[in-house]
């Protein structure tokens, strides 16, 4: 077992973390205030804009270079101005989309728009009993509806917690899913939505969880990555303060059409590494069926992957990343392991249309604060 202390409940950060392992210190350097699922989303976030940068710049002994920034392909539509994260293209025509806002707190606001129209905010509902509501992390559930993260903030800031709900755009009905303990930056359902995969990150520590409509499970065994073998759910399980040099990294699981079948993004090589020397291991795409066999490699020698979605005929996973030291959005052919580029420049999130044909991603502007939202011709 991990040695592990109980971490600090948090709101306001004391300082600017300087470099990865400064976050994991900087988590237990806040004031008590809203209780530990706010602290561990603002960690979050910051997580995101770190992982960034080490996707842009050159680290000693890693793998990433500094690259001037790219035109993406496609073209702009309407979307809001500000940090946007996590598009959806749903089939009533939408790209639903995160923006956030420092000024905001723990909400973000969720705004749907689509080509040749203008982009409009969904009011969505406070949950009854949430001193603060908020929504974040949104998903394409296998029914057609809208699956979004949402935080529920309490008087009691020990009584927080995370759920996932369900958002039908045509009645704006919310449908509570399940319940977590933790934040989640991917997830994944099979259809029936009765179970599935989420993963979890506090800076150093990355890994994945299975869930049921009961909450978070753990997988039963240690799982095998090219010779390297780790409980991929310890992230998940553990208190943010813990150590996690035993393990390697396991991110952004994606279910593929049987439910069954899962792709997963892992860092086998960090394993055995501590702070920020993780983040410069490469990462490498696999398949896996659990409880049937082990990961099986398709693609190795991507960088740390920031959003990932599987097409609709099953065939290809788009992937925002770096794959040779370019910046861009990929194509793996889940059959070959042929890498195509989508769009050269910094994607921080990744969708497409159902029927296949278009893909909208988010592309970094000079900054993660300024993001543009641009759709691409999938041919």
């Amino acid at each position: 077992m991990r040695g592990a202390s109980p971490a600090t409940p948090v709101q306001h950060a004391r300082g600017t973390a300087e470099s990865v392992r400064g976050l994991r210190v900087a988590y237990t350097m806040l004031e008590p205030a809203e209780g530990p699922l706010v602290a561990r989303r603002r960690l979050l976030m910051t997580v995101c804009a770190v992982m960034a940068m080490y996707a842009m710049t050159a680290c000693t002994g890693g793998i990433w270079q500094f690259l001037a920034p790219a035109t993406p392909s496609g073209s702009p539509i309407d979307a809001p101005q500000g940090a946007l994260s996590s598009p959806v293209w749903l089939a009533d025509g939408w790209i639903y989309v995160l923006r956030d806002d420092p000024t905001l707190g723990p909400r973000e606001e969720v705004w749907r728009t689509r080509q040749a129209g203008k982009a409009e905010r969904l009011n969505l509902p406070d949950q009854p009993g949430c001193r603060v509501t908020g929504y974040q992390r949104l998903q394409a559930l296998p029914d057609g509806r809208l699956g979004i993260e949402r935080l529920c903030l309490m008087e009691d800031p020990r009584q927080d917690y995370f759920d996932l709900v369900a958002y039908e755009p045509s009645t704006a009905k919310v449908e509570p899913l399940v319940r977590l303990s933790n934040m989640a930056n991917q997830v994944t359902w099979a259809p029936g939505l009765q179970e599935g995969y989420v993963s979890h990150s506090d800076a150093i520590c990355v890994g994945i969880a299975r869930f049921t409509r009961n909450g978070a499970e753990r997988i039963p065994d240690p799982v095998t990555f090219d010779g390297h073998r780790w409980v991929i759910d310890s992230a998940w399980f553990s208190e943010a303060a813990a150590d996690c040099t035993a393990d390697g990294q396991a991110n952004l699981p994606v279910l593929r059409k049987d439910g069954k079948s899962l792709l997963i993004f892992a860092s086998p090589t960090s394993q055995g590494e501590s702070g920020g020397s993780r983040t410069r291991h490469p990462w490498n795409l696999y398949r896996w069926t659990p409880g049937v066999d082990q990961p099986r490699s398709v693609v190795k020698g991507f960088g740390p992957p920031l959003a990932a979605v599987i097409t609709p005929d099953d065939r290809s996973l788009l992937v925002a990343t770096q794959w040779k030291s370019q910046d861009g959005i990929w194509r793996v052919d889940l059959q070959s392991g042929e890498v195509t580029s989508v769009s050269a420049g910094k994607g921080l999130g990744v969708t497409v249309s159902p029927d296949g044909k278009k893909i909208a991603a988010v592309f970094e502007s000079g900054d993660t604060e300024h993001t543009r939202l641009r759709v691409i011709d999938a041919a």
